[in-house]
């Protein structure tokens, strides 16, 4: 990570892992439980979840290869797993402070990086469109108000555990002009390497913001630039 800082990181971080995974079980075998790396020496701590806590994933995976009526009805049925997140994210933050208690804990929010419902060129674009396998524009509507739902919880559980070590990393912005179907997405569609999820671009535009946070912090005095 390019920043003026000088890092000593520990990455245990895991796709698809849900807030059980980093306090309560090994995600895999032979892994320590992620909460396991803190402690009184811990500087900084970085953590992005929430999504597949409140059930985005099923949400998204109707929506991309079923029709609107299933994609709304996928939402109605998550909507209890995710008016449940706020008290998760509570419990996991309230831990993760707890572990590591010199340290300044910073939030990673999502980046939005699905395009607008409506722009223009959304039918030609392969990314996001293909027979049996595409997100309309009803679609995206609904994906929209589940990742601005999903946002307010988390930031509900910040405002809850209202500890000044706790901080938030807004990303919601970060792919403006690089959303999927844009000349140069930083994020890849449907038929990308990963689909759905940052390319290397847009590995190194989340990096470069959180380098700029961090850098701001230091010089801010909130943290220090020791190893």
């Amino acid at each position: 990570m390019p920043t003026n800082m000088r890092l000593s990181l520990t990455h245990v971080s895991c796709s698809g892992a849900v807030v059980a995974d980093l306090i309560d079980r090994r995600m895999r075998a032979g892994e320590i439980l992620q909460v396991q790396a803190l402690s009184a020496e811990t500087d900084i701590v970085m953590l992005g979840i929430g999504g597949n806590d409140a059930g985005f994933s099923e949400v998204f995976a109707a929506c991309r290869t079923e029709d609107a009526a299933a994609c709304v009805a996928a939402g109605e049925r998550m909507k209890p797993q995710a008016a449940a997140l706020s008290g998760t994210l509570v419990r996991l933050y309230r831990e993760v402070l707890r572990r590591a208690p010199n340290a300044l804990v910073i939030v990673v929010l999502y980046a939005d990086s699905l395009p607008l419902a409506g722009e223009p060129g959304l039918d030609a674009c392969p990314a996001l469109r293909a027979p049996s396998d595409e997100i309309s524009d009803a679609d995206l509507l609904i994906l929209d108000e589940w990742g601005r739902a999903i946002g307010e919880q988390v930031k509900g559980a910040i405002a809850t555990v209202d500890d000044p070590r706790l901080r938030t990393a807004d990303m919601a912005d970060a792919f403006v002009g690089h959303k999927i179907c844009a000349t140069e997405p930083w994020q890849w569609g449907r038929d990308g390497d990963i689909p759905f999820h940052p390319n290397a671009a847009g590995h190194a535009a989340l990096a470069a913001r959180l380098s700029q946070l961090l850098d701001e912090l230091e010089a801010n005095g909130a943290i220090s630039g020791r190893p």
